[in-house]
């Protein structure tokens, strides 16, 4: 009896014991913190840019910069003198960018003091020419130092120490957008500012546009606005403007059907270059706001001429071009979705003519064709199928263009949780992972004064989502704002943190249950990838209706949005549902778990579309992959995988500069395109007449006839043609009936 007994204490011991070990790893787990001084370490030789410092926020237009040099610079040639401070329109600080200032030096008993005042006023706005406004109206500004200032000898910096800063206005400066309807419309929003009796919007040209050439990046800051022009555009008091270039709505081009129904045959026809917005308080007008390029957007313009399907007649359905290719304001040419409505119309004798009335997808060019079959043709209510995609991000609420002085910094106090070898973060720098070690804690409320190149507005923006599409953890995040008086971020949820921590620990465990049962660490770096591909692709249902409710809200997060899941790696693993966010999540998870360097992309498809998708390291190149458009979503699988930039770029893979993943790191783009799955497979079509043997293959082996990609010169009016040859050849013509076949994109299938 006393042995059972003894033998229960020894249990009931150990369970206590096995209990407070637990919770002493938890303990000690949850108190082993991170602190922005050891990050800076961990990053201390991977930093190879400028050496930034805080921003200067709200200086007076007219201001002068002071500082101090231990070295004498009094007697110095002016060739160096002048070399000393410069200021610059571009953080680089490159030449470039520099614009002229006047300098002055004072003669100390320890060395010397450098005055720097502005002399050339950059990006005058329509109040700045009427008098002397010292800087200018830039957004932003960049004080170069290059000479070490602690020195009593003159010693070059390796990198400049550069100071960021922005100028005090009477009238706040507004936060600018781009919207871009699905109608393909370039439109210009921004937020309210209190008080504002208008708005001004400005347009920064070059003058290679300006005398017709391609819609090009102007790079203005980049070169010290030296290299184009800034016009006054117009004037409004909403909030949103499109009246481009003579107040023609965008200057839409638009033809009448003798129905008296319209239709669109051009649009965007005068956007080009960079917008800016200003505010006008009092008759007092703000500083330029953050600038919005359209170069990168490839904004439909136009169907290019020798293609165009307006008025046609067809005489089967068959016949309807199911893509188009569609000019860009920039010149280039993508081919687009034709989606095709029927309608029977009265024709000229009274007659009931059959019609498709037609939508260019990612456009608001519209139009009709005409059927001229037998009377008993059947006619199906639509034709062709619309894209699947769109991502969501965070909505940005900061101040692009902040005038606020900051209060007394808490710099060093901070610090935040490690995390367990569960997670693998992704980052570049010592402030990208601060920023996602503070998103995966939870925190709603992050300071930044440690990090200055979080306190420049461009950089914070830029490192938070860097670090929210590198690392699949952190998600279920509505917006994001930054109070720079207490250099704090401020991020707003929409899970709670617990509900969070539940969803990771769930995913990470679908996920590696994957890698294990497809045996994935046995294979080779590009057998791995394309078992993911293949189980993600196969396991993961395409979510219509959380694109449906997304599209609804044009792509931005909502508050009350229930399909949150759709856009992180929760519901692709978990759920086997979501959206591109998803998918990329989910990719990028199996990736790191299975030893494959990965990265995640933000952009467009087809230049409308918001999308992400992945990019993979093989040896010293990156490749794209997208495993969003699929067999199942698209009907072409592997529409994207090991593809290398070039055809990336001819499939209308445009980034927008959010993610750029793999672009960001000092190894290149793969111009390689032989691993790309089409061509490894030898499906790339150059000619009508390379199609027709893998046709008879598939036909004799009854097998479906493959899906190929097509070169430049191939269109899809020969390929039905050598189709129709090879099954007339094989006396098999009346099986045709049952075959219908489709472009999507640059592909070409048959079903």
């Amino acid at each position: 009896m006393k042995r059972r007994k003894w033998m229960g204490l020894c249990l009931l011991a150990a369970v206590i014991l096995l209990a407070g070990l637990w919770l002493w790893r938890n303990y000690r787990r949850e108190q082993t913190l991170v602190t922005p001084a050891a990050l800076k370490e961990k990053y201390k030789n991977t930093d190879k840019g400028i050496a930034l410092e805080n921003t200067i926020y709200g200086v007076s237009k007219k201001q002068k910069f002071q500082y101090d040099f231990a070295c004498d610079f009094s007697e110095f040639p002016v060739s160096v003198q002048e070399k000393l401070i410069t200021v610059h329109t571009d953080r680089a600080c490159r030449e470039e960018s520099r614009i002229i200032t006047g300098f002055e030096i004072e003669k100390r008993e320890n060395g010397s003091k450098i005055t720097v005042y502005p002399i050339e006023q950059v990006m005058q706005t329509k109040s700045d020419r009427k008098k002397d406004t010292g800087w200018g109206s830039a957004p932003v500004y960049y004080i170069a130092i290059r000479f070490d200032r602690e020195t009593k000898e003159a010693r070059k910096l390796d990198k400049p120490c550069v100071i960021p800063f922005t100028l005090k206005t009477d009238s706040a400066v507004p936060k600018l957008s781009a919207e871009i309807g699905e109608d393909g419309v370039f439109r210009l929003v921004w937020s309210p500012v209190e008080g504002a009796s208008e708005y001004r919007v400005y347009n920064y040209v070059t003058s290679e546009i300006l005398s017709g050439g391609e819609n090009a990046e102007t790079e203005g800051a980049r070169y010290g606005y030296k290299n184009g022009y800034l016009s006054y555009e117009g004037s409004t008091k909403e909030t949103m403007f499109e009246g481009f270039s003579g107040g023609k709505k965008n200057e839409v081009l638009s033809t009448s059907h003798k129905n008296g129904k319209s239709f669109v045959i051009g649009e965007n026809y005068n956007v080009q270059g960079e917008y800016y917005v200003t505010s006008v308080t009092n008759g007092k007008e703000s500083v330029l706001s953050n600038a919005v390029g359209t170069s990168d957007l490839r904004l439909p313009r136009e169907v290019k001429e020798d293609s165009d399907i307006l008025y046609n007649r067809y005489q089967k359905v068959e016949e309807l071009p199911l893509s188009v290719p569609v000019e860009n304001i920039d010149g280039s040419v993508q081919e687009r979705q034709v989606l095709y409505t029927f309608s029977e119309e009265i024709g000229v004798w009274g007659k009931k003519q059959p019609h498709y009335w037609y939508r260019i997808e990612g456009t608001g060019l519209t139009g009709y064709v005409v059927m001229e079959g037998d009377s008993g043709e059947h006619y199906p209510e639509t034709v062709g199928a619309p894209s699947l995609n769109g991502g969501i991000v965070p909505e940005d609420r900061t101040d692009k263009v902040p005038q606020v002085q900051p209060k007394e910094g808490r710099g060093g106090e901070e610090t935040v949780p490690s995390l367990d070898s569960d997670y693998y973060i992704q980052a570049d720098s010592a402030a990208e992972e601060w920023l996602a070690l503070n998103l995966i804690a939870g925190r709603e409320k992050i300071y930044i004064g440690d990090f200055p190149e979080l306190t420049e507005p461009d950089g914070l923006r830029s490192i938070f989502y860097q670090a929210y599409y590198q690392n699949p953890y952190i998600f279920g995040i509505e917006a994001f704002d930054c109070d720079y008086s207490t250099m704090t971020l401020e991020v707003a949820y929409l899970y709670s943190q617990r509900e969070r921590e539940r969803m990771r620990r769930e995913m990470i465990k679908a996920a590696e249950e994957v890698v294990k049962a497809e045996g994935i660490l046995s294979l080779g770096e590009e057998g791995r990838m394309k078992r993911l591909y293949d189980w993600l692709a196969g396991h993961c249902t395409y979510d219509r209706e959380a694109f449906s409710k997304t599209r609804e809200t044009s792509f931005q997060k909502s508050g009350a949005d229930t399909y949150e899941y759709a856009h992180n790696a929760y519901g692709a693993l978990v759920l086997g549902k979501g959206m591109c966010q998803a998918y990329t999540d989910a990719f990028l998870l199996l990736c790191h778990i299975s030893g494959i360097e990965a990265a995640a992309v933000s952009g467009y498809m087809n230049q409308s579309l918001p999308h992400v998708w992945n990019m993979v390291r093989l040896g010293n190149e990156w490749y794209h992959i997208d495993v969003t458009n699929n067999k199942d979503t698209t009907g072409v699988p592997y529409y994207l995988f090991l593809a290398g930039e070039r055809c990336a770029g001819e499939l209308q893979y445009v980034t927008d500069g959010r993610a750029a993943g793999g672009t960001r790191r000092e190894i290149g783009l793969a111009e390689d395109e032989t691993k790309e799955y089409y061509a490894s497979h030898g499906l790339v079509i150059q000619t009508a007449g390379d199609y027709l043997p893998l046709v008879e293959t598939a036909l004799k082996g009854n097998k479906e006839i493959p899906v190929i990609r097509r070169g430049s010169g191939v269109s899809e009016k020969d390929l039905v043609n050598g189709i129709r040859q090879v099954y007339t050849r094989s006396g098999k013509q009346n099986e045709l009936e049952n075959h219908t076949w489709q472009s999507v994109g640059k592909y070409f299938l048959v079903k």
